[in-house]
C-alpha cells in the first residue's frame, strides 16, 4: 500500500506540483497531457494497421510474380507483320472533323449556332401545370 502511495506521490510531483492553474479556472483538460497519455496506444494500433497493409501488399506482389512466372507467352511466327491498329471512333458523318475537339468546345459551338439553347435555371414549381381536361374528356367518350 505504501508503494502505491509513493508512485502516486511521484506522479503528482512530476505532473501537477509545478503547474500554474491560475488561468485554468474552468478546469478544462490539458491537450498536451491527454496526447501524451493516449499516444502510445494510438501508435501501437497504427503500427499494427500498417503492418497488416504491408503484409497484404506483399501477398499481392507475390501473386503477381507467380502469375508472370507461370507461363511465358509463345511468339507465333507469321510471315506477315501485324500493323499497330489505331483506335477508331464511331462511324458518323463528319466525325473526322470533330475527333480532336473537346466536348466542351463542341457544346460552345452548338450554343453559338443556336442548335442547343442555354436555358436559365428553373425550379420544379415552374414545370407543374394545370389539369389535363382534354385527356379526361377523351376518357369519358371511350
Amino acid at each position: 500500500m505504501v508503494l502505491k502511495f509513493d508512485t502516486f506521490y511521484a506522479d503528482y510531483n512530476t505532473d501537477w506540483a509545478n503547474r500554474d492553474e491560475t488561468k485554468n479556472a474552468e478546469q478544462a483538460y490539458d491537450k498536451d497531457m491527454a496526447m501524451l497519455s493516449v499516444r502510445p496506444e494510438v501508435e501501437k494500433k497504427k503500427s499494427k494497421l500498417v503492418d497488416a497493409m504491408i503484409a497484404q501488399e506483399l501477398e499481392n506482389m507475390m501473386k503477381l510474380a507467380k502469375q508472370k512466372a507461370k507461363k511465358p507467352k509463345r511468339v507465333k511466327k507469321n510471315s506477315r507483320k501485324k500493323k499497330n491498329k489505331k483506335k477508331k471512333g464511331p462511324k458518323l458523318p463528319g466525325f473526322k472533323y470533330i475527333k480532336d475537339c473537346l466536348p466542351y468546345d463542341l457544346l460552345v459551338e452548338l450554343i453559338q449556332n443556336n442548335i442547343v439553347k442555354k436555358l436559365p435555371p428553373t425550379q420544379l414549381k415552374d414545370f407543374i401545370g394545370e389539369f389535363n381536361y382534354i385527356h379526361s374528356m377523351l376518357d369519358d367518350i371511350t
